[in-house]
């Protein structure tokens, strides 16, 4: 059983969220395992080559860092900050603005700290 294999069956079995980077490994791997996937499928599978930055072991890390600094914070917020990858602390207020949680300038610096430590673009 491969990585992908084992993050699409966790992913399924505790309705985690995915990043970008994930579904795009998962959706590849399901054209090459079924070779045609639905038009849906498709679309995703094009936005999500256009847009995944990372690799998924790379954007799990992210999340992982992102929810073990900041444990209050809901993993939908820590999913984009692995996809969007902000550089600037505008764009990390930008990203959890609908997030109850308040960030500190610390949080944000911390989050951007996160996101050089794991992508240098």
């Amino acid at each position: 059983m491969s990585d992908l294999d084992v993050i699409l069956e966790e992913s399924v079995e505790t309705g985690r969220l995915l990043s970008l980077a994930e579904v795009k490994a998962t959706l590849e791997k399901a054209q090459i395992d079924r070779e045609e996937l639905t038009y849906e499928q498709k679309i995703a599978l094009e936005h999500a080559r256009r847009f995944a930055r990372v690799e998924p072991k790379v954007a799990q890390a992210i999340v992982a860092a992102v929810q073990k600094a900041l444990p209050d914070v809901e993993a939908k917020f820590a999913v984009r900050v692995a996809d969007l990858l902000p550089q600037h602390g505008d764009d990390v207020r930008a990203l959890f603005q609908k997030s109850r949680h308040d960030l500190s300038e610390a949080d944000v610096a911390r989050v951007i700290a996160i996101v050089d430590e794991h992508y240098t673009p």
